[in-house]
């Protein structure tokens, strides 16, 4: 395991030198500078979990350092010290962020304890932005599976990456399959003249580097882009098929001192590889077909690289609760249960789009066999009651006692009436009621109703509820979260058993979803 990087800074060597042996001693890696400047060239070069800083420095004070650190990596954790405070800069440290501060002379107890929290928050800092991370890539597949035409669909990628690592504006240049020349593409927040310029330093640097094939990503200084467009910094990312290059993204940073981290590369690298399939894909494809493929491989490839990161982050949290690494604080277990909310609410979009990908591939193999109908939804009923019970909801049942079997996959039938189920509690406001009817139905089927007593579902909304992505209030800030894939999965499971889905709705509010089945034969369950 990668040891905890702490930087000590303070113009008195011996304090320096006893940080240094303390920390080591507990198992840290210490580095320590008497001088503010040289302590900010280490940083920018080098990523430290938590700097240890002296606010009365001499020339660039504490202060003007912390400002740099959080300009340099926000995720590094800060611990201010100092023998003669005032309440001014102690005021202003804990306004910039800062993680605690001690008072010199110090126990040594005193310090490792404080460190240790500031480990913590570091750690629970960087768990929150890989959700964040994650959280941007399921955008990402959500707009690769939108109706979006590829022109606002690059347009959207490019912003998610700007927001990803804090950039200033970016633009896609994209290879022209017939000139095999680079060409302006999509453009946010960069002006015109700075993009033809950044358009000629790509195809010089393709046409005279072969690192381009090997490196995903590039940083570039210009200083005509600097001078007059203020951009200090052009990340530069390949978008590749194998060997071949279909276009380049350039992500524009106007702070010389913003260094871009691992966590930067790492999301970056996933961005770009998925960008460059999907850019050489919608070129060759001009068929719905074709494209509805494309969106699935993508969703693979996307659904394949959150889990990784994803499963290792839900197991973390959980042993922060069981106490590995020391017990929580008020503020830890608050901070550690945003972590555990979120990442629970991420395992279910991603498992919504691994089922989606599965039936949209065709891969999808169904096990049916005698199945109980009553007996399913009691097992849905009783999974779901937590749900019911946060949001006060009363479950009418009223289950015809007596129905046939179904031949039927007991695991597909679950996930369909899981999703309609949901759906009714989900949006049903609080305190309100969900009914749920079994009956055998007129044409030697069982039909199955969900009503809910939300809002209305406009008559020109119905017909499209049923539609792969599609969802009725599909903002950015709307109440409720999901990809919009549950009913399509539900109907292809229910079309699939030879059985229908529809909605009906209310003439005031309400929306009732039926399902008709066919079962096996008259035999009743006893």
């Amino acid at each position: 395991m990668e040891k905890a990087k702490i930087i000590v800074i303070d113009d008195d060597e011996s304090i320096c030198r006893l940080c240094q042996k303390i920390f080591e001693r507990e198992g840290y890696a210490a580095a320590f500078f008497t001088q503010s400047l040289d302590a900010v060239d280490r940083l920018k070069k080098e990523h430290f979990d938590v700097a240890l800083i002296d606010l009365s420095m001499p020339g660039k004070n504490g202060i003007e350092v912390i400002k740099d650190i959080k300009v340099i990596s926000e995720d590094t954790s800060v611990l201010v010290m100092s023998a003669f405070p005032t309440v001014e800069s102690v005021v202003e440290s804990m306004k910039l962020g800062v993680c605690d501060y001690i008072s010199k002379p110090f126990e040594i107890q005193d310090l490792s304890e404080k460190v240790r929290q500031c480990l913590q928050e570091h750690k629970f800092t960087c768990d929150i932005r890989d959700t964040q991370d994650l959280t941007r890539l399921y955008e990402l597949s959500r707009a690769v599976g939108s109706s979006m035409e590829p022109s606002e669909l690059l347009d959207h990628v490019l912003n998610i990456a700007i927001k990803s690592v804090g950039a200033d504006g970016g633009l896609i240049l994209l290879v022209n399959e017939n000139s095999a020349k680079l060409e302006l593409g999509h453009i946010v927040k960069v002006d015109n003249k700075a993009a033809e310029k950044i358009r000629k330093i790509g195809i010089e640097k393709m046409g005279k580097y072969d690192s381009y094939r090997d490196e995903f990503y590039f940083i570039i200084q210009d200083r005509d882009l600097e001078k007059n467009h203020s951009i200090k910094n052009l990340l530069t990312l390949p978008l590749k098929i194998g060997d071949e290059i279909v276009g380049l993204m350039c992500l524009a940073v106007g702070c010389c001192e913003r260094i871009i981290n691992k966590r930067d590369l790492r999301f970056l690298s996933i961005f770009a590889a998925n960008l460059g399939v999907t850019v050489k894909e919608l070129r060759l494809r001009g068929k719905i077909k074709e494209v509805e493929k494309i969106k699935s491989e993508f969703l693979n490839n996307v659904t394949h690289e959150l889990w990784t990161p994803l499963t290792a982050l839900q197991g973390g949290v959980e042993l922060m609760f069981e106490g590995v690494g020391g017990a929580l604080n008020d503020k830890g277990r608050a901070l550690a249960e945003i972590c555990r909310r979120n990442t629970s609410k991420i395992v279910s979009l991603v498992s919504d789009i691994v089922e989606f990908s599965k039936i949209q591939s065709g891969s999808e193999k169904y096990d049916n066999r005698k199945l109980s109908l009553n007996d399913l939804i009691y097992e849905i009923l009783d999974e779901l009651k937590d749900f019911a019970k946060e949001k006060s909801i009363d479950i009418n049942r009223r289950l015809h006692d007596k129905l046939p079997f179904l031949d039927a996959d007991p695991g597909k039938i679950k996930t369909a009436l899981i999703n309609v189920i949901g759906n009714a509690i989900k949006f049903t406001p609080k305190g309100g009621v969900v009914e749920i009817v079994s009956k055998p139905g007129a044409e030697d089927d069982i039909h199955i109703t969900v009503t809910d007593s939300g809002a209305r579902i406009p008559e020109r909304e119905r017909a499209r509820v049923f539609e792969s992505f599609y969802q009725v209030d599909g903002s950015a800030s709307r109440e409720h979260c999901g990809l919009g894939i549950g009913l399509a999965v539900t109907k292809t499971i229910v079309e699939k058993h030879n059985g229908k889905i529809w909605l009906e709705s209310g003439a005031d509010s309400g929306n009732s979803f039926h399902i008709s089945l066919p079962f096996i034969n008259k035999e009743a369950l006893q």
